[in-house]
């Protein structure tokens, strides 16, 4: 798999999973390969936009805060094994 091909599996996989709260600005952050466990992590970042009750009720917010979620590609046969919190480093 090449860096595109786990970059391109990430962003399709975080639009697939979140796609009830509608995230938007969906951007890569980071890759990089796990030699020793031969696999990808790829962290993406994105608002969430909510549904639309949500966008028009009282928590308005704008812009919305960013969530990034580190996902764990297979190199070999290319599936999510995980989805996580980035922790954000201070």
């Amino acid at each position: 798999m090449e860096v595109k091909e786990a970059v391109r599996a990430a962003k399709n996989y975080v639009m697939a999973l979140f796609a009830d709260e509608n995230p938007v600005d969906v951007m890569l952050e980071e890759v990089s390969f796990q030699q020793e466990t031969g696999q990808w992590l790829v962290t993406i970042g994105f608002s969430r936009l909510g549904t639309d009750e949500e966008r028009m009720g009282p928590r308005l917010r704008f812009p919305a805060p960013r969530t990034m979620k580190v996902i764990t590609i297979g190199d070999q046969d290319q599936r999510v094994v995980s989805v996580r919190n980035r922790e954000w480093a201070e």
